[in-house]
């Protein structure tokens, strides 16, 4: 139900309508009672304040029982905070965590955090009363025995300094020392700062992330900390890296860390950093031998800039071509900019050359924009490519039915046949007969490839050609925007009714 339901609540915790959903499912039958209480208990939602407060009541009420089933129900807990405990309507923290037994989940975010594109949504123009993490953070948690594997601190509470000081010591203490999955967001500089203040902040930050020892998720969103120093310094062992919108970070800086703790990495999302290139690419099969997931966007947006979509850099690749690792599975490039034709030329030429090592791709979508050619040229590039890519990549064969045939009941004149037989040619001939039926069944079962098998060592024989269940190949001149239209935006959705005065 989790999945078919998820997530609860869309951007600035507008309700996405799964809440009653799930609850009308629940009501259809038992199974589904169970199935739709453990989807909103893993996650409950909290947002507005009167649901907290009624959620809190009835896990009190449940652990005042003799049952504590509802509480060690959930698991992962997301708390707006200026509604729930900024507002004298809100609750109290401890409350709810007390209740909570068996947290694994914490975040505590602000609204605002999900309009980033907003003036008025920034951490600078906050006004009206703020919230700070609390001092005693790590030993409340650790007063009700709470393990946390994700958390995430954001700037906004209520300064960067502070969160990251309250981080730096609580990520010693037990409640922290196990996290697998950490996010930082809205961590920046002061407006007005020194270089002593980039040190000190780089130094704290540093202090509190490298003693996490089990990390292997970390996330960046609207960060402007990530410079080459703290890059190059950022834990090893990670399998998920992303950042998003993060104006300080280079491709020198991402060249820093894939060189020196790369090499763990299954997924790398770079999404709306406007001052990184692709100067990577080039090192990217060397450094990550085992990345499987490679998710890049270079549209922007930044609030406090009247360029805010333009990139701010010269070249796409100055270190030249790409290299690709054969581990890949699916790669999204979105809105490559500052691309000449021969270099977007070169840069599909080397996805054809690296093709033979490529058993493992599944999807392949790239959105370019090339500026320095005519739409015809632009057009004839597009129709090439992307028929040399599809031929190369995109797999045609007809889905595989891997269920095996459903076995018919024999009919009843067929079925007093063979029991007579059975009963002519006596006991040892039946056992005989059940001994072949059982035969011919192993024998049908193992002739049919398993799909796990297929999808995990791909055939050498199509040397990496056909494995790709989507290829896509966009290039165009348009200026990226945040909300793309087509043809199929501006038309009608019921018929014209023009139709009925043809005669």
């Amino acid at each position: 139900m989790q999945f078919a339901a998820y997530p609860l609540y869309g951007q600035a915790s507008r309700s996405t309508g799964s809440i009653g959903w799930l609850l009308e499912m629940s009501l259809l039958c038992r199974s589904f009672h169970d199935a739709c209480s453990s989807a909103l208990l893993f996650s409950p939602p909290l947002y507005p304040s009167d649901r907290a407060h009624r959620f809190i009541r009835h896990l009190q009420k449940d652990r005042a029982g003799a049952s504590t089933k509802y509480s060690r129900m959930v698991r992962c807990l997301e708390i707006e905070v200026k509604n729930l405990l900024i507002n004298k309507s809100g609750i109290k923290l401890e409350d709810l965590i007390a209740c909570t037994p068996l947290l694994q989940r914490l975040r505590l975010y602000h609204n605002h955090d999900d309009l980033s594109t907003l003036v008025w949504a920034q951490p600078n123009a906050m006004k009206g009363p703020k919230w700070s993490y609390p001092k005693d953070l790590a030993a409340m948690l650790g007063r009700h025995n709470i393990k946390l594997t994700s958390f995430e601190w954001n700037g906004r509470f209520a300064s960067p300094v502070e969160a990251l000081t309250t981080m730096r010591e609580a990520h010693s203490q037990a409640p922290f020392v196990g996290l697998t999955n950490l996010s930082f967001v809205n961590i920046t500089y002061p407006e007005k700062h020194t270089d002593a203040d980039v040190q000190r902040l780089t130094d704290v930050f540093l202090a509190g992330v490298c003693p996490l020892l089990s990390l292997t998720c970390l996330t960046f969103r609207h960060c402007d900390i990530l410079n080459k120093t703290v890059m190059g310094n950022l834990p090893t062992g990670l399998r998920h890296l992303e950042i998003t919108n993060c104006s300080s970070l280079t491709s020198e800086g991402v060249v820093s860390y894939l060189s020196a703790r790369g090499s763990s990495l299954v997924r790398l999302h770079l999404i709306g950093n406007q001052t990184m290139s692709l100067g990577f690419m080039p090192y990217l099969k060397s450094f990550c031998p085992r990345l499987q997931h490679l998710y890049i966007d270079l549209s922007y947006i930044d609030p406090s800039s009247y360029c805010d979509r333009e990139p701010l850099y010269d070249e796409l690749l100055p270190n030249g071509q790409p290299t690709w690792p054969s581990t890949l599975v699916n790669v999204d490039l979105d809105y490559l900019r500052q691309f000449s034709a021969a270099e977007a030329e070169a840069f599909f030429t080397s996805l054809v050359e690296a093709a033979p090592d490529l058993l493992r791709l599944r999807r392949l979508s790239i959105k370019a924009i090339v500026k320095d050619v005519g739409w015809r040229d632009r057009a004839q590039m597009r129709h090439k490519w992307m028929t040399k890519l599809t031929e190369i990549f995109l797999c045609r064969k007809e889905p595989q039915g891997w269920h095996l045939p459903v076995r018919t009941r024999p009919a009843e004149s067929q079925l007093g046949r063979h029991q007579t037989a059975d009963a002519r040619t006596g006991r040892r001939s039946g056992r005989l007969k059940e001994m072949q039926d059982r035969l011919e069944e192993d024998l049908d079962t193992t002739d049919a490839p398993s799909p796990a098998s297929s999808l995990a060592e791909p055939s050498a024989t199509g040397a990496g050609h056909g494995t790709c269940g989507v290829v896509e190949l966009t290039l165009s001149d348009q200026r990226p925007s945040q909300d793309q239209y087509n043809e199929d935006d501006f038309l009608d959705d019921e018929m014209s009714g023009d139709e009925d005065f043809r005669a």
